[in-house]
């Protein structure tokens, strides 16, 4: 499961690509995808959950948490205006898998593994090996961006799992239907503040719509199987394979999709991921 949410991922990166290139890339307009996707998700998760829904006060909190956590993107706008993506992503990533690794050893009694512990160091090793060049380009204003990345992508993480584990947990369909409606008020109410760019449309082009769609369905279904493997799998263990994983499926689809050609750094990063990913294995 968890390798199948890792290759919808990639699917989703490539769905993503293709609404920037119709929509823009702009916060204004990640922020209206988001509310459309969002809206999108609801009905589709809705549906997957036998047309039910049970709410309860732990679960909304903590849906709270990874919907609040997960508009890293906004401080993701602000850094890639000064920094590279390469630099972006390696926060991002590393957040997404050490954070929680960190949190499944110290407050989920998790084992100790030398063999995992040496994988997540290759994981992480590949991930600066595409940002390393980006590091001195950029002052501390946007480290410390940088670092709330780190920090917010790996508690979406850390409520997801603690959502997975509660014993007040609803299913994750009712999980996901309680973050997009989160996610759908907070980008409403920071909506009126953004613009879309000079070379964007000044209205989402209708042909957008079954895009958005699409993403709100594969990114959903990937989004079930992540809190589904988390309520199994050990938080050392998913997300570390969740980051590995993606790292190489989205390298792959943006060759195969988009003609993206790895350079030979890019490919012994991917390579190094690839090796660090299968010793959790």
């Amino acid at each position: 499961m968890i390798f199948g949410a890792t290759l919808l991922l990639a699917v989703n990166f490539v769905i993503g690509k293709l609404c920037q290139k119709e929509g823009g890339a702009s916060l204004n307009r990640s922020l209206l995808n988001t509310i459309l996707g969002g809206a999108f998700s609801i009905v589709i998760m809705f549906f997957i959950n036998g047309c039910t829904f049970h709410f309860n006060w732990t679960a909304a909190l903590l849906a709270l948490g990874v919907a609040l956590t997960g508009m890293y993107n906004i401080l993701g706008f602000r850094i890639m205006k000064k920094a590279s993506l390469a630099l972006y992503t390696f926060f991002l990533m590393t957040g997404g898998m050490i954070v929680p690794y960190v949190y499944g050893l110290i407050f989920l009694n998790e084992p100790f593994s030398v063999w995992r512990t040496i994988g997540l160091a290759l994981i992480f090793f590949s991930l600066f090996l595409n940002g390393k060049d980006s590091f001195g380009k950029c002052g501390w204003q946007v480290l410390a961006l940088c670092v709330g990345v780190f920090l917010l992508n790996g508690f979406v993480s850390v409520f997801s799992k603690a959502h997975q584990i509660s014993p007040e947990a609803v299913t994750p369909a009712e999980f996901s239907m309680m973050g997009s409606a989160i996610r759908i008020v907070v980008c409403a109410a920071i909506l009126p503040f953004t613009h879309p760019s000079s070379d964007e449309p000044k209205r989402l082009p209708f042909k957008l719509i079954p895009y958005v769609a699409l993403s709100a369905l594969i990114g959903g279904i990937s989004y079930l199987l992540q809190l589904i493997s988390a309520s199994t799998l050990p938080a050392t263990v998913c997300y570390p394979i969740l980051t590995g994983g993606s790292m190489i499926f989205t390298a792959l689809a943006g060759a195969l999709f988009f003609r993206e050609k790895p350079g030979k750094m890019m490919i012994v990063s991917l390579i190094i991921a690839f090796i660090g990913t299968c010793m959790f294995l």
